[in-house]
C-alpha cells in the first residue's frame, strides 16, 4: 500500500471533485469528453506534414515547443498588452505533468531496505 506524507493526507478533495461526487447518476458531465466536431482541415494537414517531416518522432520539451511558447507570449502581448518572456511560458497537452509535480514534492521519501 502506498504511503503518502502527512502533508498530502491533510489535503482535502477539490471543490470540483465534490460537485462531481454530489451529482446524481443521471447527471451529464460536460467538463470533459470527446469533441463532437472534426478537427479543422488545416490542423489535420499540419499534423500530417509534421509526421512526414520527422517533427513528430520525439517528445517535445517539458515546457512545450519554443515556437508555441513564443506564439502564446505574442498573443498575450497583442490581446492584453502583457510583455511575456516565452521562457516563462509553459504549454502542456494535459494536466498529468502539472498535477504530479506538487505530489512529487510532498510525497514521503522512499527508504532503502
Amino acid at each position: 500500500m502506498t504511503r503518502f506524507s502527512d502533508r498530502v493526507e491533510r489535503i482535502s478533495i477539490s471543490g470540483i471533485r465534490e460537485v462531481f461526487e454530489a451529482a446524481g447518476d443521471d447527471a451529464i458531465n460536460l467538463g470533459l469528453g470527446q469533441p463532437d466536431f472534426p478537427a479543422p482541415e488545416h490542423a489535420r494537414q499540419a499534423a500530417v506534414d509534421a509526421i512526414e517531416d520527422g517533427k513528430a518522432d520525439a517528445y517535445t520539451e517539458n515546457k512545450g515547443t519554443r515556437s508555441l511558447r513564443e506564439a502564446i507570449a505574442e498573443k498575450h502581448r497583442a490581446d492584453q498588452g502583457i510583455d511575456l518572456d516565452p521562457a516563462d511560458v509553459i504549454a502542456t497537452a494535459g494536466g498529468a505533468r502539472r498535477s504530479t509535480s506538487p505530489w512529487r514534492r510532498t510525497s514521503t521519501r522512499a527508504t532503502r531496505c
